[in-house]
């Protein structure tokens, strides 16, 4: 079990990069090229990652952690958060969590 729940922290680490490269280019529009579907797919692909590691996760504390991690790093990809600094915090949170399911 806790390896399933490390390979899935790590996995949402790597997506959580991906995000935040993306949303560090507000000025690409969401839909309608090739950026803007490449930006989707990643938040389409955000969920089903959060409901793998909310199934594996032990503790409530757990599950609340990645919800709220996961809606921030959409608002991030969808340029809702206008500093990324914002989502420092809810990473944290996640991966304490995490770690203490370990």
């Amino acid at each position: 079990m806790a390896h399933v729940t490390q390979f899935l922290a790590s996995r949402a680490s790597a997506r959580q990069s991906e995000v935040q490269q993306a949303a560090t280019h507000p000025a690409r529009p969401l839909v309608g090229n090739e950026a803007g579907g490449t930006l989707d797919q990643l938040v389409d692909d955000l969920w089903p990652a959060q409901m793998e590691i909310d199934l594996s996760a032990r503790t409530e504390p757990s599950r609340g952690a990645v919800c709220r991690f996961a809606v921030r790093l959409t608002e991030a990809a969808q340029g809702e958060v206008p500093d990324l600094s914002g989502l420092r915090g809810p990473q944290v949170e996640f991966f304490d969590a995490a770690h203490a399911d370990l």
